[in-house]
């Protein structure tokens, strides 16, 4: 953030995950829990293994079962139901079913 003092210029640059005249709120005012990353205001996006408004609640391969049995009509292949017909995938998968590999060189 650049300010003139005088009044006449005033310029706000804002930083990643922050937002307001004076880049005074944080997107996650809550922070992101367990490796969470903030994707709009207190919004998180949990990876694999984890799931909750801010990654706090750890999915456990009991209730991964459950979750994916009772929020899914169709199920995940290489991800957790974290939602109903909502996939979070595993590392290397995508897809709205997680069946899609992501190819790296």
């Amino acid at each position: 953030m650049v300010e003139n003092v005088s009044g006449k210029i005033s310029v706000t640059v804002l930083v990643g995950g922050y937002y307001g005249l004076r880049c005074e709120f944080s997107k996650c005012m809550i922070p992101c829990l367990n490796g969470g990353r903030c994707r709009g205001v207190n919004s998180c996006r949990c990876p694999f293994g984890f799931s909750g408004d801010h990654c706090e609640i750890e999915l456990t391969t009991s209730n991964r079962s459950i979750s994916q049995r009772h929020t899914c009509s169709v199920p995940c292949r290489h991800g957790i139901c974290v939602s109903p017909n909502k996939c979070e995938c595993q590392r290397g998968w995508r897809g709205k079913k997680c069946s899609r590999r992501i190819y790296t060189d």
